[in-house]
């Protein structure tokens, strides 16, 4: 998952609450790898600002393709 994220230089990733970590985990290996050998990834934002970007509160959640309310809150 790092490496999707990294190679696009993606700056917002939706990701669910259970992927959260996946997203530190990238954030931290772009953050190393910045410091040892310059500029070379674009650092996903923290998972609170992607929140307010997406004007979530919580993490997205993919909804049923076939009764696409089935998810609602």
């Amino acid at each position: 998952m790092a490496a999707d994220i990294l190679l696009y230089g993606a700056t917002y990733v939706p990701v669910g609450d259970d992927q959260t970590q996946h997203l530190e985990f990238t954030r931290d290996i772009a953050e190393r790898m910045n410091r040892k050998f310059g500029d070379l990834f674009i650092v996903p934002k923290p998972v609170a600002q992607q929140h307010q970007f997406f004007g979530n509160d919580q993490g997205l959640r993919i909804k049923d393709l076939v009764e696409p309310d089935q998810k609602d809150e």
